[in-house]
């Protein structure tokens, strides 16, 4: 691990290490050249220890930042051999300078060089304490030895190479310590993503086996479904002679209704695995909205009347003409409306208004006065195969898949699909189809929702 540590350290700080090494060669340099013209008197020992010896050593070493990646276990070498190739440097010269004006240049040199070691970027802690050990430990003692010709106490540049020591100790200490918190969390954070999009992988191909296990096993449901349905209706039929007991005709019925109920389920899972899979596609025809709401309509008159229940119809007005899948749009309103009379009370209310809207949309909303949703559980009536009372003993019968597949049904159109409810007060399910599915859209976007410019009124949930 310290070993993947230490190659990413050293590729994501390539190039900061490369201006660093170039910016200290310049400085080095120029100073060279600054002492060169300032001190005449020495010029023939920065000639020797600096321009003979240090700098060829100093950049000779920066070499390997060429490609600090490649000779990354050769770079703490090249810090040593940097540091002290300069910093001897600048030591010798200042204890053999003639002039106090000399010392003082190069003690501030030498401070300049020492905090410039220790900061360096790629360095690690334990070799920045190593460094200020030995050349603070080297500079004190040269400094007792050889007492300043400025008549600087001896206890000044002292008390400055300590400071300097423990400040840049301390700051590699803390920028060690953030890199290497910093590294671990990125690896954590990684770590964590990858484990996130591998079980995001794993659900999506459940979920894509799950669809395809639905729509095998609905494909192989419907062959006999359609057997039965078909011999139940031949024999109600008589075309084997008349049935004269009525409790065989009822169980008949019985039979049939099952069968065609069951059949419609089956249709539902086929299509919701077609549509998520991409493989349903619409066949569109011109029609006629009003008289397509009044076959569904017509289809659930029994379970209407038998519920107790007032169906409105508001229809636009003008008629609309649209361009979409009768099959589907008949398909998406019978599941409102099955839900709608499945959750309505006795004595309740279903409205079915269709409008168009200012901006060329056209409006499909089914409400009801049946017990509603509440927004905890909204989400959930969006889930497939899911129950708002999931319990052993829930109230309701089906499936769970009318909503999402009318959800499906109705973006395969180009439209959306919404749901406003209040608990306890009822359920307002809204088709939005986009204004390209009328006929009529040029003229539809510079009216209301009647001929005369007027709105149509609000269903009441």
């Amino acid at each position: 691990m310290e070993e993947r540590f230490q190659h990413s350290w050293t590729k994501t700080t390539a190039s900061i290490s490369r201006t660093w090494g170039l910016s200290g060669a310049a400085f080095f340099i120029f100073y060279t050249v600054l002492l060169l013209w300032f001190l005449p008197e020495d010029r023939s020992s920065n000639l020797v220890y600096r321009c003979a010896i240090a700098l060829p050593i100093f950049l000779i070493a920066q070499l390997v930042l060429i490609d600090p990646v490649r000779f990354r276990k050769l770079l703490t070498t090249s810090y040593f051999v940097t540091s002290l190739s300069t910093y001897s440097a600048a030591l010798y010269l200042h204890n053999t300078s003639s002039t106090p004006v000399g010392e003082v240049i190069y003690l501030v040199e030498m401070g300049a060089i020492y905090c410039f070691c220790q900061h360096y970027n790629r360095i690690q802690f334990r070799y920045v304490l190593l460094f200020s050990v030995v050349m603070g430990g080297v500079t004190i003692i040269l400094f007792i030895a050889n007492p300043s010709h400025t008549g600087i106490p001896i206890g000044f540049p002292v008390a400055i190479m300590v400071a300097l020591g423990l400040v840049g100790c301390f700051s590699s200490y803390t920028r060690e310590i953030f890199i290497r918190r910093n590294y671990w969390s990125i690896l954590t954070l990684k770590a964590e993503n990858n484990r996130a999009e591998a079980a995001a992988q794993h659900a999506k191909e459940a979920n894509e086996a799950k669809s395809r296990f639905l729509a095998a096993v609905s494909h192989e449901l419907r062959t006999p479904l359609n057997a039965i349905i078909g011999y139940t209706g031949t024999i109600r039929s008589g075309v084997f002679g008349q049935i004269e007991q009525p409790k065989i005709r009822e169980y008949l019925d019985d039979i049939g209704a099952s069968g065609e109920h069951l059949l419609t389920l089956v249709n539902d899972i086929l299509d919701l695995a077609k549509v998520r899979e991409g493989g349903l596609y619409l066949s569109e025809d011109e029609f006629e909205l009003a008289p397509l709401i009044d076959t569904v309509c017509q289809g659930f008159a029994e379970d209407i009347e038998r519920a107790g229940l007032d169906l409105r119809v508001t229809h636009c007005r003008p008629p609309a003409t649209i361009q979409a899948d009768p099959l589907r749009l008949r398909q998406m309103i019978a599941n409102l409306v099955s839900n709608a009379i499945k959750f309505s009370p006795p004595k309740g209310r279903i409205g079915i208004d269709c409008r168009r809207l200012k901006n060329g949309q056209l409006r499909i909303a089914v409400a009801d006065t049946g017990m509603g949703i509440s927004a905890a559980k909204m989400e959930k009536a969006m889930e497939m195969f899911a129950q708002i009372d999931d319990g052993l003993n829930r109230l309701q019968e089906g499936t769970g898949i009318g909503l999402p597949l009318t959800k499906c049904l109705v973006e395969l159109h180009g439209g959306r699909f919404e749901i406003e409810s209040v608990e306890g007060v009822g359920t307002t399910a809204v088709l939005f189809l986009p204004a390209c599915r009328l006929v009529d859209s040029e003229t539809a976007g510079s009216r209301a929702a009647t001929g005369d410019g007027t709105p149509q009124p609000e269903i009441a949930a």
